[in-house]
């Protein structure tokens, strides 16, 4: 949610899933949201909605759930976020691991 306002602005020809506008959204959407990000439960949220792409926070129950989901390939991560596409959208055909800068272990 942190991230969405600025995605949406920088990148307003693509969908983004939720911002910061908590009024923008029905409170099950924002619930399922919270959820995905606090205890790692993301995949009926981004089947239902079509999420092929997310950026985290790095050590959160989410990211940890990402990173060990073989559909899912980090294409960046740095001390506080990551960014996780589903492999099938980037005609990445295996997991590999990702330079991040200043935390070898994200």
């Amino acid at each position: 949610m942190l991230d969405g306002g600025y995605l949406i602005w920088s990148l307003p020809s693509h969908r983004v899933f939720v911002d910061g506008r908590m009024e923008a959204y029905p409170p099950e959407v924002l619930r399922a949201s919270r959820q995905a990000d606090l205890f790692g439960d993301y995949e009926a949220i981004f089947r239902d909605y079509g999420i092929n792409c997310a950026i985290v926070t790095t050590g959160m129950p989410l990211y940890s759930r990402l990173q060990a989901d073989p559909s899912m390939t980090r294409t960046f991560a740095d001390d506080t976020r990551a960014v996780f596409v589903r492999a099938a959208q980037t005609g990445i055909a295996e997991r590999r691991d990702i330079p991040k800068a200043g935390n070898p272990q994200h």
